[in-house]
């Protein structure tokens, strides 16, 4: 029924028949480089030889990319500005810049290329726990845009290893196919996406169709032990269809509709010794739900650096985004809820020309029949104030309340949620709070041109509050301070492109955490 409904609607076109114009008034010229321009200072045999090996990104995968803005009639500066936020988007390209004569009759596209074949070797410690991680990524197989990645690895939940890939179909649609399969040492995962994406303000419909099925070993940790293990068995599967309904130059509106099959079963492990207790084993969840969804985008885009990377161009935009989704089923059937809500609602406040605020508040919820509802409500806030080009402040604030919140999911604080030294989920709570502080330094070094320097001074602070399966060991606010240095790879093609070195001092009367603890972990951000 599922792909039924998916190739009903993507057969039938939202806004009649597609814009069609004379696109011979409008050129358009793609210019891809290398990753290293050797004119500039200190190009190196080094660079030399990285360029000779990578292969340059084919302007026929640009052209499959850029289709979007190809196809459009009357394209103006707007149109070129959007271009380039997206191709910046690819993983594979550093950077991307849109030009054109006066009349707007001949428009030039250069991008530069990442390097994009990446062994990756990973090792640190996070709250307590080893990590590690090797394999292989490439982000631009063949100069095609294919993204491939082989890897093993360990984390605080399993080890295993994982095979995934992003496909995109060259038909000038911006469709690409999703695949990852793993295999762990407690299960399982196969999962498939074919999706249509939107790609530009004015692009008509999406839709995405696909599945996930997985079986894990779900751990979680209090009070630096192992608080329970259970078997996680998951079945996912989705297919919806979006289109647009209006689009100007302020702002735009899209609909959602939907069908989503998501199921969740709990269960003993029994090749361990456990005994975990009926309190902290899971209840099954089982939703089957048709749903609506409304998404709001504002635009006032701004180019800024310094934010999240280092040196780097970051698209932000400042306008408000929302997005919510309401889905509802037969809340008599046992482990389903009646309705499911999503809300999601971004904003971006540029104070003045030295500081900038933004803003995340996310809504989740269940409504039952034979049971208690659910409510998840979280509240971030970012601060950042360029002091001059050297220094920055940065103060981040995460607020988390919660009513019955799954016991797979548990609110906590801890090394995982940013409070760097401790463990991992150490305290446990229905609400929570968390402060970070940093003093930046960006003192404009490059490694080699492969890295960008930048220090830090932190101090971190956080408490779960409200009531847990078990008693917290410490139920007192928590802090840690630290000093650290970030390397930002501007030519790497990787999701996670800064490294984080962190030297974390944990304050705690516990005499069973650790003092001192080096943190050395690979993010998206600083």
């Amino acid at each position: 029924m599922i792909s039924v409904l998916i190739i009903g609607f993507t057969t039938s076109s939202v806004h009649g028949k597609e814009e069609t114009c004379y696109q011979g008034l409008q050129n358009v010229i793609f210019k891809p480089q290398t990753i290293f321009d050797k004119n500039e200072p200190g190009f190196s045999v080094l660079h030399r030889w990285a360029n000779a090996i990578h292969i340059d990104t084919k302007k026929f995968t640009l052209e499959n990319e850029a289709a979007f803005f190809i196809e459009k009639c009357d394209k103006n500066f707007a149109d070129m500005a959007e271009l380039e936020r997206h191709l910046r988007s690819r993983k594979y390209l550093r950077d991307a810049k849109v030009t054109s004569d006066e009349m707007v009759e001949n428009i030039t596209v250069t991008t530069w290329d990442n390097w994009s074949l990446m062994p990756t070797i990973s090792f640190g410690r996070q709250g307590g726990e080893s990590t590690y991680s090797f394999g292989i990524k490439e982000r631009n197989l063949l100069g095609l845009g294919i993204d491939a990645e082989v890897q093993t690895y360990k984390n605080s939940q399993r080890k295993g290893y994982k095979i995934k890939s992003t496909l995109p179909l060259f038909r000038k649609k911006n469709i690409d196919l999703k695949l990852r399969f793993a295999d762990n040492d407690d299960g399982t995962q196969q999962s498939l996406f074919l999706q249509k994406h939107f790609a530009s303000f004015y692009t008509n419909h999406a839709y995405k169709i696909g599945f996930n099925e997985e079986s894990r070993n779900d751990t979680i940790y209090q009070n630096d032990s192992e608080l329970a293990i259970f078997a996680h068995d998951i079945s996912f599967k989705n297919a919806e269809y979006a289109w647009l309904d209006f689009n100007n130059s302020s702002a735009l509106l899209r609909y959602r509709i939907g069908m989503t099959q998501d199921q969740h079963t709990f269960s003993s492990v029994d090749d361990i010794d456990n005994n975990i207790s009926s309190a902290l084993l899971p209840q099954d969840r089982d939703f089957i739900y048709p749903w609506l969804g409304i998404d709001y985008i504002e635009k006032n885009f701004r180019k800024l650096t310094n934010i999240h990377l280092i040196t780097q161009i970051e698209d932000f935009n400042h306008g408000w985004q929302f997005s919510s989704r309401l889905g509802l089923s037969d809340g008599s059937k046992e482990n389903n809820a009646w309705a499911l809500f999503q809300a999601n609602i971004d904003k971006g406040f540029e104070i003045h020309d030295k500081a900038l605020l933004l803003i995340n508040i996310a809504l989740n919820g269940d409504l039952y029949e034979q049971q208690d509802h659910r409510l998840l409500l979280s509240f971030n806030t970012e601060y950042f104030y360029n002091i001059d080009p050297n220094w920055g402040f940065y103060l981040s604030n995460t607020n988390i309340i919660s009513k019955n919140q799954y016991l797979d999911q548990p609110v906590t604080i801890g090394g995982d949620t940013g409070l760097r030294g401790f463990p991992l989920q150490y305290q446990h709570g229905e609400h929570s709070v968390r402060f970070t502080s940093e003093i930046r330094y960006y003192p404009h070094i490059n490694l080699f041109k492969l890295f960008d320097l930048a220090g830090t001074a932190f101090l971190d602070t956080g408490k779960a509050f409200g009531d847990s399966v078990t008693e917290n060991n410490e139920d007192t606010w928590l802090y840690s301070v630290g000093i650290g240095a970030r390397l930002y790879s501007p030519h790497s093609a990787g999701n996670h492109q800064v490294i984080h070195i962190d030297f974390a001092f944990p304050q705690s009367d516990n005499q069973d955490i650790n003092g001192f603890e080096i943190r050395v972990e690979a993010k998206k951000s600083f």
